[in-house]
């Protein structure tokens, strides 16, 4: 008889039937496996987008369709700009627009002004314009009719032309510009009136244009013109003057600035 087979121990009646584990599932593989190709997929459209969004922007244009850039504010250039400066004939009283008048013609010629020389002038020979209006073409037939007062008609529109009591070439209002008179309008003036071809009989107003230019200067900082100005100045209109015959109208602003090289602090 043949012997029995030996019973299997627990330990390895155990081991047979624990299950060996079993790595992923096909289907989780795969998930996964799309899930990272999704993924990487998402990563490469959107560097792609990010990519294309950089290659679409705009050039800047060449060429002449190209848009010029915008240019600065030439009126607030320095100090005074648009709407800025000092408006001297609206903004001080006739006293202290004398004194920035003869304070510039002494820095113009380096010189300084005897108390005799002083004494000839009067406040009343600067105009002073109403507060709160515009100085500019539109506003300037208005000043000076203003300026010359109920006569403004006779003075400027009725004067006829009659030998023997008002020649040619005998305005009574006279507009000195930097920007339409260069130098050499300036002395066109002058020697026309040594040619008695412009006569100052009638002059009663002028007008000093102190409008600035693109860089800011004027009239009485303007090189050159300064110079051939305060020679027709000195000449020709300061006798007139100082005689109480003519008077002078500052027109336009003038940066404060310049006011203040010109004048000393009001006390």
């Amino acid at each position: 008889m043949a012997p029995a087979p030996a019973p299997e121990s627990t330990a390895a009646a155990a081991g047979r039937k624990r299950k060996k584990p079993h790595g992923p599932s096909k289907t989780l593989a795969k998930k996964s496996s799309d899930r990272k190709s999704t993924s990487g997929k998402k990563k490469k459209e959107e560097r792609h987008k990010h990519t294309t969004h950089k290659e679409k922007k705009p050039r800047p244009a060449t060429g002449p369709q190209a848009e010029k850039p915008a240019e600065p504010d030439q009126t607030a250039a320095g100090d005074g700009g648009a709407g800025g400066g000092v408006l001297l004939s609206a903004a001080m009283p006739p006293a202290r627009q004398l004194e920035f008048l003869l304070r510039s013609f002494e820095r113009a010629g380096k010189m300084r002004l005897s108390p005799l020389e002083l004494d000839s002038y009067s406040e009343g020979c600067m105009v002073q314009l109403a507060e709160g209006s515009a100085q500019d073409m539109e506003s300037f037939g208005d000043h000076v009719k203003v300026a010359f007062g109920a006569s403004w008609k006779e003075e400027l529109c009725e004067g006829q032309i009659v030998e023997g009591e008002i020649g040619m070439g005998s305005p009574a209002l006279l507009v000195i510009s930097s920007a339409a008179l260069r130098s050499l309008e300036l002395l066109r003036i002058k020697k026309l009136i040594d040619m008695e071809a412009l006569s100052l009989s009638r002059l009663k107003l002028v007008v000093l244009d102190m409008q600035k230019d693109a860089k800011s200067f004027n009239l009485f900082t303007l090189p050159q013109v300064s110079n051939e100005f305060w020679d027709l100045y000195k000449g020709y209109l300061e006798p007139k003057v100082q005689e109480g015959n003519t008077r002078i109208c500052f027109y336009g602003a003038v940066s404060e600035r310049d006011v203040t090289k010109a004048l000393p602090p009001a006390e």
